[in-house]
């Protein structure tokens, strides 16, 4: 059955770009793109299948949490496509969340916390969409993450039905192959990197009430260091956070350093590899809090230095 999935979903991503040439469902590049021609948007749509395929065929399973991917799916491909007010996405992403935290098994816990978990999360989907901006990141860091989750579920602690991690990276591979290249045949769009990201957010919930190991939360700490602090140095000038902007180390790197995406994207998806290799082997001894700020203080300061190196090199280049 899974392999038969497997071709589905790639006569989908075939379906899918013949269906995006015919309607035009396009990006064109702008002063602010990393692409220099007109590419297929939304073949993160495949993600969103992936998860579909699942629900039909391994009885319904989670069907709140599909709910909300369904919904923030749908309303991500429309802005990929029409391009919508942020209050719009936001008010979506909040109830898709809501539908997800409502599908994990929370034990009781105070509505402060659940509020908390409700602001966290939201800010680690739209990070999860703002890292999405060269060719390769999303597809291999979602290969890297979604791979380590399913290895805790198959050989440490079973947290999760399988199969739903296995579609997913299914559907990345296939994606994969149209864009892990110099020149992408498509990209994510909205819908894949929101997807995506919620996939992973599920995961990783069910995973931490299942161990109530923090640790865990280390398999995203690449994207949040750099989404976080990108966020942060964008709030502290005042701008708004969710416009286009290239402040990210990602984009330094391509922009300033002239590094190809494709290894960008591979050293991204290489350095939260080797953070998760880690965080299994000290997660199955410990849950102490020690060696999590140590991972967190080692890989804030790794980022701050070389962000802060690159952006020194680009400001004496101009002067």
């Amino acid at each position: 059955m899974i392999y038969i999935l497997f071709f589905i979903i790639l006569l989908s991503s075939i379906v899918y770009l013949n269906v995006a040439k015919k309607f035009g469902i396009i990006d064109k590049p702008n002063e602010r793109s990393s692409h220099k021609k007109a590419t297929i948007r939304g073949g993160g749509i495949l993600f969103s299948i992936s998860a579909l395929l699942f629900f039909l065929c391994y009885q319904f399973q989670y069907p709140f949490f599909i709910a909300g991917l369904l919904l923030v799916s749908i309303i991500s491909f429309i802005d990929d496509i029409y391009t919508l007010k942020s209050s719009y996405r936001i008010v979506v992403q909040l109830i898709a969340i809501i539908l997800t935290l409502y599908q994990v098994p929370y034990p009781d816990i105070q509505p402060f916390l659940l509020l908390m978990a409700l602001f966290l999360i939201t800010g680690m989907l739209n990070i999860f969409n703002f890292m999405d901006g060269i060719n390769g990141i999303t597809g291999l860091y979602g290969i890297t993450t979604i791979s380590s989750l399913l290895y805790v579920d198959r050989f440490i602690t079973d947290f999760i039905d399988h199969h739903l991690l296995v579609l997913a990276l299914f559907s990345l591979i296939v994606f994969g192959f149209y864009n892990f290249r110099v020149k992408a045949k498509m990209f994510a769009g909205d819908i894949g990197s929101i997807s995506i990201g919620l996939i992973i957010i599920f995961g990783l919930s069910l995973l931490l009430v299942k161990t109530q190991n923090l640790m865990y939360l280390m398999f995203v700490l690449v994207y949040m260091l750099d989404g976080g602090c990108t966020i942060i140095q964008r709030a502290y000038s005042k701008e708004n956070i969710f416009k286009p902007h290239r402040k990210h180390l990602y984009q330094l790197l391509v922009d300033k350093k002239n590094t190809s995406h494709l290894k960008v994207s591979f050293f991204y998806s290489f350095c939260q590899l080797m953070v998760n290799i880690v965080i299994i082997g000290l997660a199955e001894t410990s849950s102490n809090v020690l060696p999590l700020v140590t991972i967190i203080t080692f890989g804030l300061i790794a980022y701050l230095f070389f962000k802060i190196r690159i952006s020194n090199k680009t400001a004496e280049k101009h002067t």
